[in-house]
């Protein structure tokens, strides 16, 4: 039933898309995209430092709500401000011996902001985008286990390729990029 209510949801989705503008295209001066995404994620394990996968102690979950926007703002032709901004709930969840320990933090993460000039139109789209990611309201507490971000500002620069799949109404992208902290 999961399977079935996926696939009508998917199908329902591509039938309704309208014209968007992801990864390496460009709004015109004065367009915009605007988008609102709700996600949760639950984890019960970990990664060690040599990426073996670990359960979390306690028999632990961390739980990850936030709803994130994302706007793209057309300032010149070929040139997009690029805005990404998320709102959290995080959950850090243990049963110990001695009772069961919740860490919880609400919370704006990081905002990523980015200039990306389109400078190849086809067959593939290509941009070159740079940026920040700089800290909001959070406070940075060293021994968190539910850290909103990392409390320093971040720099980028991305190289991104993309291509219409028209007339199925898809595409595919992609991008390579650097960063600094």
């Amino acid at each position: 039933m999961k399977i079935l209510t996926l696939a009508l949801a998917t199908a329902g989705c591509l039938a309704t898309a309208g014209a968007s503008w992801p990864g390496a295209w460009s709004q015109p001066e004065g367009g915009y995209f605007a988008k609102l995404t709700v996600s949760r994620l639950s984890a019960t394990s970990d990664f060690d430092r040599d990426s073996n996968k670990l359960d979390k102690p306690g028999n632990g979950r961390l739980t990850d709500l936030r709803v994130t926007t994302y706007l793209e703002y057309g300032l010149r032709e070929r040139l997009t401000l690029v805005a990404s901004f998320p709102f959290k709930r995080l959950e850090d969840a243990r049963t110990f011996i001695t009772g069961t320990g919740i860490e919880r933090d609400t919370n704006f993460g990081d905002l990523d902001l980015r200039l990306r000039y389109q400078w190849w139109d086809a067959p593939v789209v290509a941009a070159v985008a740079g940026g920040v990611r700089l800290p909001l309201t959070y406070e940075v507490r060293e021994q968190s286990n539910v850290p909103l971000g990392t409390g320093k500002w971040d720099q980028e620069i991305r190289l991104l390729a993309g291509r219409s799949l028209y007339p199925f109404p898809g595409y595919l992208t992609g991008d390579l990029g650097w960063r600094h902290r």
